[in-house]
C-alpha cells in the first residue's frame, strides 16, 4: 500500500542531501512566488526571485518535490481549518524538526491560542460587529495566534503581524493566506526599535495573492506601526 504523502514526509526527504533550514525557507520564498502572479502576463511578480532560488536544486531529483510540498500543504490546512488541532502546519514541522528550545517557546499551544482569540475578537465585535478591525500582532512567530483569530472571526478583520524573523515573517503570511485571509500584511522589523523595516509581505484581493513589499514607504504596516506606541518588552504578551 502506497504511504500517503504529507508535507513533513516531504520535506524529511531532503535532509540527507540539503540543509533542512535552507529548504524549509527556500520553499517558502519559492511559494510566497508562485502565490503572487501579475493579472496582466501571467508570471510572478517575483519570477527572478523564484529562478534564484530554485537554481540550487535544478540537477537534483528532489527539486520536483516543491510543487508536492505545496499542493499537500494546501490540502492538509484546509482538513484541518475547522479543527481543534489548528491548521499551523508549517509551525508544527518548523518546532518538530528545526526549533531549538529558545525559539520553540515561541509558539504558544492551539488550545491557549483558540482561547486568547475568541476572547479578543469577542471583545472588540461586542464593541460594533459590523467594524473591520485591525487586529496587530507586534510578535507573530508562525501566526498561529493570527490564524486562529481568523477562524474565530470568519476572517473579516484586517491582519498585522510582525516579527524580527523573515523564516517566521514567511511562514505566517503563507499559512494566512492558505487559511482564506484576504487582507492581511507581515513585515520583518523588530517592533521595539523604531522605523525597523527589513520588508514585508501584504495578502491582496485584487490583484489576489501574495505580494512583497521592500520600500517601507509603501508598507501601510509600516506606517501603522509608527503611528501607534507599541507594547515594551516587559509588557509583551508572548504570541506566536
Amino acid at each position: 500500500m502506497k504511504t500517503k504523502q504529507t508535507f513533513e514526509s516531504l520535506m524529511d526527504q531532503f535532509q540527507d542531501h540539503f540543509d533542512l533550514h535552507t529548504v524549509f525557507d527556500d520553499f517558502l520564498t519559492i511559494a510566497i512566488a508562485l502565490c503572487g502572479r501579475n493579472p496582466h502576463t501571467g508570471r510572478s511578480f517575483d519570477e527572478a526571485l523564484y529562478l534564484q532560488v530554485i537554481e540550487k536544486y535544478k540537477h537534483h531529483d528532489l527539486r520536483c518535490n516543491f510543487p508536492k510540498m505545496l499542493s499537500t500543504l494546501t490540502l492538509q490546512v484546509t482538513e484541518r481549518i475547522e479543527s481543534n488541532q489548528g491548521c499551523d502546519i508549517l509551525g508544527e514541522y518548523y518546532e518538530s524538526r528545526l526549533g531549538n528550545e529558545k525559539t520553540s517557546e515561541l509558539f504558544i499551544p492551539y488550545p491557549i491560542c483558540r482561547f486568547m482569540a475568541r476572547s479578543a475578537i469577542s471583545n472588540v465585535e461586542r464593541i460594533n460587529p459590523k467594524t473591520r478591525f485591525q487586529v496587530l500582532d507586534p510578535e507573530c512567530g508562525s501566526g498561529r495566534m493570527m490564524i486562529d483569530m481568523a477562524f474565530v472571526s470568519g476572517k473579516k478583520h484586517h491582519y498585522f503581524g510582525i516579527d524580527s524573523n523573515l523564516t517566521f515573517v514567511k511562514m505566517t503570511v503563507l499559512s494566512l493566506f492558505l487559511c482564506g485571509v484576504v487582507s492581511a500584511e507581515v513585515m520583518c522589523a523588530d517592533a521595539d526599535i523604531p522605523h525597523d523595516f527589513h520588508g514585508s509581505y501584504k495578502i491582496s484581493l485584487w490583484p489576489y495573492g501574495i505580494f512583497r513589499q521592500d520600500v517601507k514607504e509603501r508598507s501601510q504596516l509600516w506606517r501603522v506601526a509608527n503611528s501607534i506606541v507599541l507594547p515594551t518588552e516587559m509588557s509583551k504578551v508572548h504570541q506566536n
